[in-house]
């Protein structure tokens, strides 16, 4: 049975850390050629655990760059930052996590090197705005991003995701950025820089969470049929004021219906 591959040709640079290591393999394992460029000074996978058996070499490692080719380079050295300016002019699609200063790179070089190409920056909160600089770890996206306050009970507290789940939802969304930017710059004939915050990718994965508030209130407990109990507190007074003269809440009147475009009739406020 042949091995279907559609993404063989395409090429992709990984320059990634935590965040965006796993975009590269996905890539790969649909045919794409992937070079995994590190530091000459060593991968920060490479020293990841667990480790098979007795031996250094890790799991993770292996795993998540299983179907790459890696380079190592000396960005200080000269004549190693010609070599991955060449590999950049030659590739179709760049993913990198060097964050707001730490691209080795300049602005001026990169834009001369990515002229024709896809380039998805991955970063915890993305480049820009109040908290572009934070650092994160993978129990704190958990906590931000709103996960943690659905896992565990009263008793424990919040409970972090087994299997480092916030890397892997930045990924995911990493390879899907990345390929919908490389299929936007055939349409249009233009480079393209996706801006990738980790903490958006895995706020949209968490719309469950947004709820979480208005289940405990009197108001939501009234409304299902309950009588008595339910929180009292400013959470339910925002309920209650909401819900004030209406049955239900209507999210996107357009959303139901079959109305497309402006809604006709503005002084319609809900049922």
């Amino acid at each position: 049975m042949a091995t279907i591959q559609p993404l063989s040709g395409l090429r992709v640079l990984d320059c990634t850390g935590w965040f965006g290591v796993l975009a590269g393999r996905l890539l790969a394992d649909a045919g794409a050629d992937v070079l995994r460029v590190t530091s000459a000074r060593g991968d920060v996978w490479a020293a990841a655990p667990p480790f098979f058996g007795a031996s250094s070499v890790s799991i993770q490692d292996a795993w998540y760059n299983a179907g790459k080719r890696v380079l190592a380079l000396d960005f200080d050295r000269g004549e190693e930052r010609a070599v991955f300016l060449g590999l950049l002019a030659q590739a179709d699609i760049l993913i990198e996590e060097w964050g707001c200063d730490d691209s080795p790179f300049s602005a001026d070089e990169l834009a001369v090197a990515t002229t024709d190409l896809v380039r998805v920056s991955v970063s915890p909160m993305g480049l820009t705005g109040p908290r572009a600089e934070w650092a994160d770890n993978d129990l704190v996206a958990n906590a931000l991003s709103g996960g943690s306050s659905v896992t565990g009970d009263a008793a424990s507290g919040p409970v972090n995701g087994y299997g480092n789940q916030t890397r892997h939802t930045a990924g995911l969304y990493a390879a899907i950025c990345a390929l919908a930017a490389h299929r936007a710059g055939q349409h249009t004939g233009r480079a393209q820089h996706v801006d990738l915050s980790a903490h958006e990718a895995l706020v949209s994965c968490t719309e469950q969470v947004l709820m979480e508030w208005f289940f405990p209130t009197k108001t939501f407990i009234e409304q299902h049929g309950g009588e008595g109990g339910g929180e009292t507190g400013i959470d339910d007074s925002f309920a209650a004021e909401s819900m004030r003269g209406k049955g239900a809440w209507i999210l996107g009147r357009n959303m139901f219906g079959p109305v497309r475009g402006p809604w006709p009739d503005d002084d319609w406020k809900g049922w």
